[in-house]
């Protein structure tokens, strides 16, 4: 034993061994990666931009690809400083090799998905042996919250795939292994994907459970001399830069964008403490019938062993439990900041269920019932469905999903865990192609284009479009018109403070006076403000509508 494992718990027998797997099994992990890959490919560009992210993201994306400044995220022309560099970058260059289209904005992000689940099989296999790898990594890619964003543009499937691949090199260098470097330069990453909340989650997740676990690897298996200094030289030229460039950056994003974000509900997302039981819970849809089983096991582990418990079970704890505690306490959350946890949530269940007393019966049942539940949910909303929202293609999807998680329950009744969580994934693949049609009706809903298409000649004929913030950049994107925001917006907080004279804003009492400047003016607005119609904007009547949008035009138009 050399140093670097000395002292280091030795793993459970399923632990941090690769078994000889049969040549059906061998090939495990590249189903699921195929599966994955149907689930955030299919049709990802035929999908139109949608509110209220997509459409500022890709926009800025585009303008730093046509701009050539790399340095300075711009929306509509204004500095956009409320993301670090990441995503506008793999915007910019997926715009270049694809089109300046939604496949080229969109297509790293799903690439970035597909890696976090091969990252997830490998954490997987090494804290619980390869079974457990390959339905880690199944669970991780048919979760609803991960496979949903995984075909969306926001920063928090960087993030969560950054702070995955920082646990594989970390638990890589608890166990003597090369992975260290690979840890910091991945906390870099989350560092530029979304500020330094990654680097925190990280920390809080492995901190606690290296000072805790009986016996633990030395720190300096981790690197803590020479990896800050490399994840300094990755992570901070770009917010060095920046900070010269535009002296208030560091005050406005690392202060008001975080710090104050946490305990105050005056920024942004205010919601309430419970909420995070439908980020978290929700996000982990169909899985989340199978996590009590999970944690009942883990706990009665913790009670017989204490510290000296296996460390792979504290860490998914760890890691999962101080990302739900910190947005539980923050003022400020999303649904879509539980990402980061899912890759454990994910790694319990799998281990629970490869262990040999695992709950499989149990399990199999529950999928069993979700395999019949499914088919008649679908139908009952087709038959109550009262904006024809729901297409004969729900009950066709509903039915390909529900015969897959049919098949694992059988797989599960047969102690097949890995055979079963790739029949369920496989399932939901399928079930992706007709899917997309079932999706289809809600586009009018989620985003302006079909709006935007069918008034396009009228609108590039206006004097001024004017938009009242709630659908930032859809205009810009799809028609290439300039756009006059009503208010002030919170996507352009930054711009307004440092480039006032490059942006274009109109308060509401300006508006007379903008009219008579400019009397074709058109107005676009979001469906639920219609019952504001009247006494906001008396001076408009409307030209057209679908089920998320009202186009208005000012009413001396003729």
């Amino acid at each position: 034993m050399n140093e670097l494992t000395a002292g280091v718990a030795a793993p459970p027998e399923t632990a941090g061994t690769v078994e000889a797997p049969s040549a059906g099994r061998g090939r495990a992990p590249w189903f699921v990666l195929a599966a994955a890959a149907l689930l955030f490919f299919w049709q990802l560009g035929e999908r139109p931009l949608y509110s209220t992210d997509e459409g500022r993201y890709a926009l800025s994306g585009r303008e730093m690809l046509e701009s050539g400044d790399w340095i300075v995220p711009t929306l509509t022309g204004v500095p956009y400083l409320d993301k670090p560099p990441m995503m506008f970058w793999l915007e910019a260059t997926g715009m270049a090799i694809f089109g300046k289209n939604e496949f080229g904005a969109r297509f790293f992000f799903a690439a970035v998905a597909l890696l976090g689940v091969w990252l997830a099989f490998l954490l997987g296999r090494e804290m619980g042996g390869r079974d457990a790898g390959v339905a880690t990594a199944a669970m991780l890619a048919g979760s609803a919250l991960y496979l949903v964003l995984a075909r969306v543009l926001v920063t928090d499937m960087l993030l969560s795939v950054a702070i995955l691949g920082a646990f594989v090199g970390f638990w890589r260098a608890w166990n003597g292994k090369s992975g260290a470097m690979g840890m910091w330069v991945a906390l870099a990453l989350a560092f530029l994907s979304k500020g330094p909340v990654g680097p925190a989650l990280f920390v809080f997740g492995a901190a606690p459970c290296w000072l805790l676990a009986r016996p633990r690897p030395p720190l300096k298996v981790f690197r803590p001399a020479l990896g800050p200094l490399v994840w300094a030289l990755l992570a901070l030229p770009w917010t060095v830069i920046l900070c010269i460039k535009v002296p208030s950056y560091f005050e406005f994003f690392f202060w008001r964008e975080n710090i104050q974000a946490l305990g105050s509900s005056s920024v942004h997302h205010p919601k309430p403490w419970y909420y995070a039981l439908y980020g978290s819970l929700g996000g982990f849809v169909p899985w989340t019938l199978l996590l009590p089983a999970a944690l009942v096991g883990a706990w009665k582990e913790l009670r017989a062993k204490g510290r000296a418990a296996d460390p792979a079970v504290l860490l998914a704890l760890f890691w999962s439990a101080t990302t739900m505690a910190l947005f539980t306490i923050s003022s400020s959350k999303l649904a879509t900041y539980f990402l980061p946890m899912m890759p454990a949530l994910a790694f319990l269940v799998a281990r629970s269920l490869c262990a040999p007393d695992g709950p499989r019966r149990a399990a199999a049942w529950t999928l069993g019932t979700l395999a019949a539940l499914a088919p008649v949910a679908a139908v009952v909303a087709v038959i109550a469905d009262k904006q024809d929202l729901c297409t004969f293609w729900m009950p066709i999807a509903a039915v390909v999903a529900a015969a897959g998680f049919a098949v694992a329950a059988r797989f599960l009744a047969l102690n097949r865990t890995p055979a079963a969580l790739q029949s369920a994934l496989a399932g939901l693949a399928l079930a992706s192609i007709p899917g997309v049609f079932v999706l289809a009706p809600f586009h009018n809903n989620r985003s302006p284009a079909s709006i935007l298409a069918r008034n396009a000649d009228s609108l590039r004929a206006a004097d001024a479009i004017l938009n009242d913030g709630d659908r930032v950049g859809y205009v810009e994107w799809s028609l290439r018109l300039p756009v006059t925001y009503l208010g002030n917006p919170h996507d352009f907080l930054s711009g307004r403070n440092l480039a006032p004279e490059k942006g274009r804003f109109l308060e509401n009492d300006q508006l007379p006076a903008f009219l008579k400047a400019h009397p074709r003016t058109f107005l676009l607005l979001a469906e639920r403000k219609r019952k504001d119609l009247p006494e906001e904007y008396p001076s408009f009547r409307e030209v057209d509508s679908d089920q998320g949008h009202i186009l208005l035009i000012s009413s001396e138009t003729k």
